[in-house]
């Protein structure tokens, strides 16, 4: 069977609620990281806080509306950056699941660790009121990027699935195109073999009178 193509074109729409879901997904975190921060809040947070919303977080989109032309590069890029912002982390869980949907087993596991990585530094990085421990944030992280690379498998196989399923259907399709062109082919020479021994009968015929 001939594998399916490991990133299709995307759309319009495609890219549009990608980049929304990862707008919202940054928002939603980097939001609860500075409420979860002690207080008095620090002024480097706020500050890094408004870097991330204003430069880092723009970059991180930018750079996934590329992640089907440039499928490793990006997520290498995109998942980097969530070492330190909240606002790629959702741009990341994308390129996580897209690369996972390739279902190469080097890149999953790449991938797939170095965004563990980035995402326990985030932890570490940013100062909160929970007392979380090393271990549970990385089986919390681990977790959440093991659910991602699951879903992306998941989507890589359904869509080898409808494109051998595709397939299937255009095999089937020809078959029965050929199958009539046989039988519209045997027709017509059963006809012209019938039309040659009426012919020949009646020349015969016109012999025998003559």
């Amino acid at each position: 069977a001939v594998p399916a193509p490991a990133q299709p074109p995307l759309s319009r729409w495609g890219h549009t609620w990608r980049i929304a879901i990862s707008l919202v997904v940054g928002l939603v975190l980097l939001v609860t990281t500075l409420a979860g921060a002690p207080s008095p809040r620090p002024s480097w947070m706020v500050t890094a806080a408004l870097v991330d919303w204003l430069v880092v977080g723009p970059i991180a989109l930018v750079l996934l509306a590329y992640h089907r032309r440039f499928p490793l590069p990006v997520a290498v890029a995109v998942t980097a950056l969530t070492a330190g912002s909240a606002m790629a982390a959702g741009a990341g869980l994308i390129c996580l699941v897209s690369i996972a949907a390739r279902r190469r087993t080097l890149e999953i596991v790449g991938i797939g660790g170095l965004a563990v990585v980035t995402g326990v530094a985030f932890e570490h990085l940013y100062p909160s009121t929970s007392d979380w421990s090393l271990w549970f944030e990385i089986v919390f992280v681990s977790l959440v990027v093991a659910i991602s690379i699951a879903l992306g498998m998941y989507i890589g196989a359904r869509r080898e699935l409808i494109h051998s399923l595709r397939l299937r259907a255009e095999a089937a399709e020809r078959e029965q195109s050929l199958r009539i062109a046989q039988a519209q082919s045997g027709e017509r020479t059963r006809i012209a073999r019938e039309m040659h021994d009426v012919l020949a009968h009646r020349i015969s015929l016109l012999s025998m009178h003559a």
